[in-house]
């Protein structure tokens, strides 16, 4: 079968799990004239399948991702480059791919896409903590620019502006600060991160991995949650992602978007277009505990809830239904530190209840029920 297509005016590349093209032998990467669909003499070589290709800036060369473990007979895993006027391979320095073990112990290449002459790779990892991320390398050598080693097969990849999106289902990314590895699993199934290092992975490497210490991308906040469909048994939620300058789209087998009946195919606009009614989530944490162990001093705690597309929220609190305190706070789903405050000044002996008004940037509002009733300290 044919897995992946590229094309500049007068030519098809195609890669794919296929041994001849037309009637002449092709082993998984082939060219085709692109008025005639005849093939051409480009006849590079892979000798596993292959799943993306794209051509870097300027059509000159033809980037390749995949299973193959060798490139035009050289050993070149996962990734590498053809010329486009004679399917030789060309410089590609970065190694992001582990050498497979066995036919159960490996990683490959999923997608390629090229923005602003780098090349942004997404990887599927098959057994433990073989290689599961995303990659960037420049489009002109294959110099590493960086690697995201979270957990979690990634399928397609997307950039726009100074992020890349995926989709797939990553279950452990401490090796970029964020989330980390939850019992039972957690799958997030489609992630954004910048374009850009911005640090480097402390954290262990993966198993056969040529990098540690690496530079590496940041996570950023937008969390949508999609849940995993039947029709192909595997699991899984979106398989691709795209977009334009307003939307992004995803394609896959999931049934439900962030909670509603939403089948296979999705978009999410940028602020511009989108409704923004995403609020902050539901917490029974946010309820807050009052105690009086001070005079005319109530103690009050809380835990931070999250909103799925805003890293930071305002907490109000109010004293029998008056505001008496305002707080801005960052947090995520791996991070609800507790919160508190001292409600200072109050007569000794009165009773006060409390609740927590939270409100995200776009004036979507959460209550948390009433506090405990506190008798104040004499």
């Amino acid at each position: 079968m044919v897995r992946a297509i590229a094309a500049t005016a007068g030519t098809v590349y195609i890669g794919g799990d296929f041994s001849s093209v037309g009637g002449k032998a092709r082993s998984r990467l082939a060219a085709v004239r692109a008025g005639t669909g005849a093939p051409t003499k480009w006849a590079a070589k892979a000798d596993l399948a292959v799943y993306a290709l794209v051509m870097a800036p300027g059509n000159k060369r033809v980037i390749v991702g995949g299973r193959f473990q060798k490139l035009n007979g050289a050993k070149k895993v996962g990734v590498g480059a053809l010329s486009a006027s004679t399917g030789k391979s060309v410089k590609w320095t970065s190694r992001p791919i582990p050498t497979r073990k066995d036919a159960t112990h490996f990683s490959y290449v999923t997608d390629l896409v090229v923005s602003d002459g780098v090349v942004y790779g997404t990887a599927d990892g098959e057994s433990l903590k073989w290689f599961d991320g995303r990659f960037a390398a420049k489009a002109g050598n294959g110099n590493l620019v960086w690697l995201d080693n979270c957990y979690g097969a990634t399928y397609s990849g997307f950039v726009r502006g100074k992020v890349f999106y995926s989709v797939g289902h990553a279950h452990d990314c401490s090796s970029i600060k964020a989330f980390p590895e939850t019992r039972p699993r957690t799958h997030h199934r489609a992630l954004a991160e910048t374009t850009y290092a911005t640090g480097r992975d402390s954290t262990k490497k993966g198993t056969n991995s040529n990098y540690s210490k690496q530079p590496v991308p940041s996570l950023l906040h937008w969390f949508p949650t999609l849940n995993t469909g039947k029709f192909t048994g595997q699991n899984q939620g979106a398989w691709a992602i795209t977009g334009n300058g307003s939307y992004l789209a995803l394609a896959g087998e999931f049934t439900q978007v962030n909670g509603k009946a939403q089948q296979g195919l999705t978009r999410f606009g940028t602020k511009a277009v989108a409704p923004n009614k995403v609020g902050p989530r539901a917490s029974s944490g946010l309820v807050p505990k009052a105690t009086s162990t001070k005079r005319g001093v109530v103690h009050l705690t809380y835990k931070r809830t999250w909103d799925q597309d805003n890293t930071q929220l305002t907490y109000e609190i109010s004293r029998d239904d008056r505001k008496v305190h305002s707080v801005k706070a960052k947090s995520n789903f791996w991070y609800l530190k507790g919160l508190s405050f001292d409600d200072k000044g109050l007569t000794p002996g009165s009773r006060h209840s409390y609740k927590i008004t939270v409100t995200d940037p776009f004036n979507n509002i959460r209550y948390s029920g009433a506090s405990n009733t506190v008798t104040v300290h004499n």
